[in-house]
């Protein structure tokens, strides 16, 4: 699964707003996911930091025809 980065609070040099970062197969998906963060390094985040790479594209197609 894909998520895009909403919330790089605390971590401004591991995470980027509005980037994609592929979920990694082991990861809980309960709580927190495991991804490759902008430092090559595997760690896990809280997942309330991300969300679907759809639910973000949908986001972006309203952020547009709302103006």
């Amino acid at each position: 699964m894909i998520v895009v980065c909403v919330n790089n609070k605390l971590y401004p040099d591991d995470l980027t707003i509005g980037k994609q970062y592929c979920i990694l197969p082991f990861s809980s998906q309960n709580v927190v996911y495991t991804i490759i963060n902008n430092n090559g390094k595997e760690f896990g985040y809280i997942k309330d930091r991300f969300i679907k790479l759809e639910d973000w594209r949908e986001q972006q197609i309203n952020k547009v025809l709302i103006c």
